[in-house]
């Protein structure tokens, strides 16, 4: 997890570089590394309820839907 925020951090940082630049270019590399740390963090977010899921589901019931869950961690990232 530490890494995870430790990349999350540098690639935020990179694009805070590259808007202070003043080109559409940069600008757009900043737009795109951006959309990746969200997409990132959409699916590591479902990982971790997915995690949930699995660890509680002989006790009770799935607090999370395993449908969406399952959608959520697919290489699809269109409908996040």
């Amino acid at each position: 997890m530490l890494s995870f925020l430790a990349t999350t951090i540098e690639q935020m940082d990179l694009a805070l570089d590259q808007l202070a630049l003043d080109d559409i270019n940069y600008k757009r590399f900043a737009l795109m590394l951006v959309d990746n740390v969200i997409e990132l963090a959409f699916h590591n977010y479902a990982k971790a309820k997915h995690n949930e899921n699995e660890i509680w589901k002989r006790f009770r019931e799935p607090e999370h839907d395993l449908a969406l869950v399952a959608k959520a961690m697919g290489q699809n990232f269109s409908p996040k």
